[in-house]
């Protein structure tokens, strides 16, 4: 049997860091097409049981078109078991009346359990619980047969120690030697899995699609394999996003003006294995001399047309060597002998200072 596992979605992410309201609206409806593609891909590929671990949705008021759509996605997909545990951004969408989808099946602050099938040899369980601002233990109440395949789902962080639960922590202690195969979690917005102990890994997808630059790289979910007889299993991450978000570093060290530094930035990005489509941000690193001309904005435009979104962060420095000035009787000597003699200031600051005096007592325009 074949059973995806998801997590931390974001429908209606507000998305205002990056965009504005039209760009950030266009971008809310490809993730939420996104998990309707991802509904499809489970039907097509013979995927009866989807988990999604927590953090479906990013605010607490839902618009009633997202609201429907989710509610669509599911009901149109009737040979699917959609197993939905609420993560600490989800609100109360669905409840138990005849607006909820038949085939949406929940879990709340105890823990509940479902069976996916069952054989002679065994069965394949599924164990959560919703993480409640309560201080009882994590797994008070939970029981697991060591010979059935068992998956529990979860939204936290795990850590070392005892599990927190008004924190949101899954202390690996209290995890360990609960005859749990695959803790399927939410909330980590980075693909991770680890062991858990000798049986067990705990696994996090990673969000489905990337919102920002803290979340790039490929997202999507996995799909878990599981041979009933033998309760072996295997487990494949399927990228899925339809945008991916690129993050990579140039060295600009000794470029002299912003036309050298794009034209290191596009043999960086020469490979070609960027889309079109994609996110991509540039940082820059290194160091150029104090009377180096680099011009952020005019880069970012020279980028902007070949993808959906460009950025440029400045990291890097500047290069001042005050033992050029030591003896020199112009204005710029004396300047620079000045900012070098000023214990207030840092070894960055002092740089930036004399990069903004020197050109400014060259006559040239002032750079930010």
């Amino acid at each position: 049997m074949k059973i995806l596992h998801c997590a931390d979605i974001h429908l209606e992410s507000r998305l205002r860091t990056h965009f504005d309201e039209e760009r950030a609206k266009e971008r809310r409806n490809e993730i939420l097409t996104t998990f309707g593609r991802m509904a499809d891909y489970a039907k097509e590929n013979g995927i009866g049981h989807i988990i999604i671990a927590g953090d479906l949705f990013d605010v607490k008021r839902i618009s009633a078109a997202t609201a429907n759509f989710v509610k669509g996605v599911i009901k149109d997909h009737p040979g699917i078991l959609f197993y939905y545990l609420k993560g600490n951004h989800d609100p109360e969408i669905f409840k138990e009346n005849e607006e909820c989808p038949e085939n949406l099946l929940m879990f709340g602050e105890a823990w509940t359990a479902y069976c996916l099938s069952k054989n002679d040899r065994r069965s394949v369980m599924l164990y959560g619980r919703e993480l409640g601002n309560d201080d009882a233990p994590l797994f008070e109440g939970f029981t697991a047969e060591a010979g059935n395949f068992n998956i529990v789902t979860l939204h936290g962080t795990v850590a070392d120690g005892r599990s927190d639960m008004k924190r949101g922590i899954i202390g690996l202690n209290d995890v360990m030697n609960r005859s749990a195969d695959y803790l399927a979690l939410g909330h980590i917005h980075a693909r991770k899995e680890e062991k858990i102990d000798a049986r067990g890994t705990y696994v996090y997808p990673g969000c489905l699609e990337g919102r920002g630059f803290d979340e790039f790289g490929e997202h999507g979910f996995y799909v878990l394999d599981i041979n009933e007889e033998t309760g072996e299993y295997t487990k494949e991450f399927v990228p899925f996003a339809s945008r991916v978000l690129h993050e990579m570093t140039v060295d600009i060290t000794d470029c002299a003006d912003t036309a050298d530094i794009c034209a290191r930035i596009r043999e960086r990005l020469a490979p070609g294995h960027i889309g079109s489509g994609d996110y991509v941000r540039v940082v820059l690193k290194g160091e150029v001399d104090a009377n180096s001309e680099k011009n952020i904005d005019l880069i970012e435009k020279q980028f902007t047309g070949m993808y959906y979104y460009f950025a440029v962060k400045d990291d890097s420095g500047y290069k001042t060597d005050y033992t050029l000035f030591q003896h020199d009787k112009s204005l710029k000597g004396e300047y620079v002998r000045l900012v070098g003699n000023d214990d207030t200031m840092s070894a960055e600051e002092k740089a930036e200072v004399v990069r903004i005096g020197l050109r400014a007592l060259s006559g040239g325009e002032v750079w930010s």
